[in-house]
């Protein structure tokens, strides 16, 4: 191998581990403990000027929960786990972007290929989308997580900081990666929000536009697409007809009826526009 395809694989290398520091909420000083070397080798690996030897590949590895050809780089059949781009952050928040921990849920390319723009008037048709795609349109309690599983697209759960964790990878491959202990109602709609990042993700790459581009418009867009994929105007329009316009004292039972917060459905209806009596 030549020095200059020593240098540039010492450098992807390098940026692998970083990403997968960064994912796991490690500083330098803490995994170099862990993996018994000083921070300032740690910190040349990173940036690329040295390779890791086997015995601290292996030892970072092992810090970082994710397998040697991870760091390496090398992906086997039907392993995304270098692909992928993981998209982690709590709902309303900007998100930090990076590389993959490790492809520890099977992913399916399942993503519909649409362009939108980021507006707030696209959530509705975004919502749409993804419900179709997804066989749902007529449902109404509609538990995000199972109906994923059902569909074989791979939902997992884990502790972690963030709300919602989206990996999103060539083809359209995804899975979710879900926080542990959520209630049944913001297990729902860290769901509904990470579909929605996915699609925004999709969307970005088919521009090739970087992620950070537009985030504010991208975090308000997303939670606009989750509120709208959970509890869609249709169904709303329906619920209205059969029930009449709700008052303060409905709210519980119509939240129930969703399968949502009451705060989840009041920001709902003050959206498309139904006032409260």
């Amino acid at each position: 191998m030549s020095s200059a395809e020593d240098n540039k694989l010492a450098e992807e290398i390098g940026k692998r581990i970083a990403a997968f520091r960064h994912a796991c909420r490690f500083s330098q000083t803490t995994l170099a403990k862990q993996v018994g070397i000083r921070q300032a080798p740690l910190s040349n690996l990173e940036q690329g000027k040295c390779l890791p030897s086997t015995r601290v590949l292996m030892k970072l590895a092992e810090a970082l929960g994710v397998s040697v050809d991870d760091i390496l780089g090398i992906r086997g059949a039907g392993d995304m786990g270098a692909a992928l781009i993981c998209v982690c952050g709590d709902v309303g928040t900007r998100e930090v972007a990076v590389a993959s921990l490790s492809a520890r849920y099977a992913a399916r390319s399942w993503l519909p290929s649409y362009s939108f723009e980021l507006a707030m008037t696209e959530a509705e048709l975004v919502a749409q989308t993804l419900r179709r795609s997804l066989g749902c349109e007529h449902v109404v309690r509609l538990d995000v997580v199972e109906h994923l599983k059902w569909e074989g697209v791979a939902v997992g759960e884990a502790e972690t900081t963030a709300l919602c964790s989206v990996y999103c990878g060539e083809g359209g491959t995804a899975c979710l990666v879900l926080k542990r202990g959520l209630s049944e109602e913001n297990r729902r709609f860290a769901a509904a929000y990470g579909l929605a990042r996915l699609m925004i993700a999709a969307r970005d790459a088919a521009l090739h536009e970087k992620w950070e581009t537009l985030q504010n418009q991208k975090d308000r867009l997303a939670n606009a697409v989750a509120s709208a994929f959970l509890m869609p105007n249709e169904l709303i329009s329906r619920y209205i007809m059969k029930n009449g316009t709700p008052s303060s004292n409905d709210i519980s039972e119509m939240s129930q009826f969703f399968g949502v917060s009451e705060d989840q459905l009041k920001s709902r209806l003050s959206a498309v526009g139904v006032v409260v009596i």
